[in-house]
């Protein structure tokens, strides 16, 4: 049986795919579930979902993806979180940005809300606050960081 999160991964990876960088994606798994990838040798995404058809998108990041962030930043330079919000779009959140507005607390789960209004740019917010800039739809930064890794 096809699980739900396998359709959200998919859309993240064929976005990467169709930019036709020629680079090794290859999977992490630290976790028990294949949500990490390695984009090359310079970069690292981890994906999370939302099944939410309307704005906010609520994002559980679980003690177990820290983990499993922490030992991405230890292989690559860059590491994305890339939060794809339902049908409407997805976000990528640099783990500097997602440090500003997160921060872990003892035995729970750190939520990230991404929202949404008409004709808007996304609006990520954390236990710790708001994101001071809104954030465009796409992999924008990640393929930045893919070229910049290049050089």
């Amino acid at each position: 049986m096809i699980q739900d999160y396998e359709f959200y991964h998919g859309v993240v990876l064929r976005q990467i795919i169709c930019q036709n960088l020629g680079v090794l994606i290859t999977q992490f798994d630290f976790a028990g579930r294949v949500d990490s990838f390695r984009l090359g040798s310079d970069c690292a995404i981890h994906i999370k979902h939302s099944t939410s058809r309307m704005s906010p998108w609520i994002f559980t990041v679980s003690t177990d993806n820290l983990k499993e962030i922490i030992e991405l930043q230890k292989r690559v330079r860059y590491v994305f979180f890339v939060l794809v919000c339902g049908f409407d779009g997805i976000v990528t959140l640099p783990i500097a940005e997602f440090v500003q507005v997160s921060e872990a607390r003892p035995g729970g789960a750190v939520p990230i809300r991404v929202s949404r209004g008409r004709k808007e740019m996304y609006s990520v917010s954390g236990n710790l606050g708001t994101l001071g800039a809104k954030k465009a739809t796409g992999l924008g930064e990640l393929f930045a960081a893919l070229h910049a890794g290049e050089n």
